[in-house]
């Protein structure tokens, strides 16, 4: 599909500005637009599709036990009107949001990471050596800014640094002296840290904290991981650079996943005011000691966290996504544009 700018405009007036999705709580009909977000985040529709739905069931028929008659009747008609414009909008933007220009100068570069790399949820994808990823994501993205038409992408969902050292495909074996650009960023899956805030979110709903269950007799187990994690950092780093000793290597952190300030939170991001500073103290030392061990083996650091202030999930302008959504706190599409800039800005 050709996308030109009109193409979303039409597509914006008829369906963005027009459609509505009609709720009676009361006796009187409320109406609720859409977020104008999915002008810049249209795979963001499917989420809110979902979380609308479920809010609308309630509102409209009570708890599940009403009848499916009943329900059947909520989900034709307007809802899946709305439904059937949400899904062309999604197509539309991942149509519109295509793969980055591919470069078609000299140099190969290769990316070792995790989801917050392959991020394979984000449309258009494509799957290589068995993972998902999307052809928007940032080392697709750096190549395009440097002119690199040589990709190769070993990046692969749910990667701890076992991964790129072992395993039945290590990633570091796509590392070779033919590189000139090696990106890494690796560290947030041996901590489990997306898995934990996630299991935090759920405990504040039944009005419980998380951090008793990592901080016991004066021992923080998270601390400990991240103190353990770096000497694993240390060799994927160092098996980088003697594999591809003139290439430039660049090791990269991870954006805020919590607001930066307060304690307060938004919907779809609960938690107990206790856990808020806390969780956002482990993410900062993550990234702390990520920095610390590219600094001492000679590779260039790139800071997403400071960046992202202000673009936590419950801004208007999110760089990941929340915990409610499908993955939770994953890089947005605006999120993967902005680190991917981060990190060509720091290798041009």
């Amino acid at each position: 599909m050709i996308c030109k700018e009109r193409d979303v405009q039409s597509f914006r007036e008829r369906c963005i500005t027009r459609l509505h999705l009609k709720m009676r709580p009361t006796r009187s009909s409320r109406r609720v637009r859409l977020p104008t977000r999915f002008e810049e985040e249209p795979h963001e529709a499917f989420q809110w599709l979902r979380i609308v739905s479920s809010v609308s069931l309630r509102m409209r028929w009570g708890p599940p036990r009403r009848s499916t008659r009943g329900i059947m009747k909520l989900v034709t008609g307007r809802s899946i009107r709305m439904a059937a414009a949400l899904m062309a909008l999604a197509t539309l933007g991942a149509a519109c949001g295509s793969a980055p220009t591919p470069g078609n100068g000299p140099g190969k570069l290769v990316a070792l990471g995790d989801s917050f790399t392959a991020n394979s949820t984000l449309l258009p994808t494509t799957t290589t050596n068995g993972c998902n990823q999307s052809k928007q994501n940032q080392p697709r993205l750096v190549a395009s800014r440097l002119g690199i038409a040589d990709v190769t992408d070993a990046s692969c969902d749910g990667a701890q640094t076992g991964d790129i050292m072992g395993g039945s495909a290590p990633q570091i074996n796509k590392v070779t002296s033919s590189a000139s650009v090696v990106m890494v960023s690796i560290g947030g899956n041996d901590l489990g840290f997306s898995d934990i805030a996630v299991q935090c979110s759920k405990r504040a709903i039944t009005f419980k904290t998380c951090q008793g269950d990592y901080v016991k007799g004066g021992t923080d187990s998270l601390t400990a991981k991240v103190a353990a994690t770096r000497p694993k950092v240390d060799q994927v780093l160092a098996a980088v650079k003697s594999r591809a000793p003139q290439a430039r290597v660049v090791l990269y952190g991870y954006p805020t996943l919590l607001p930066m300030t307060g304690s307060s939170t938004c919907l779809g991001m609960t938690f107990a005011s206790s856990d808020v500073p806390y969780l956002r103290a482990k993410q900062a030392e993550l990234n702390v000691m990520l920095k610390a061990s590219a600094q001492a083996k000679g590779v260039t650091y790139v800071d997403v966290y400071g960046p992202s202030a202000g673009h936590d999930p419950c801004s208007s302008t999110p760089w990941v996504n929340k915990v409610i959504d499908i993955p939770p706190l994953h890089p947005t599409h605006r999120g993967q544009t902005a680190v991917g800039n981060l990190i060509a800005d720091a290798l041009s």
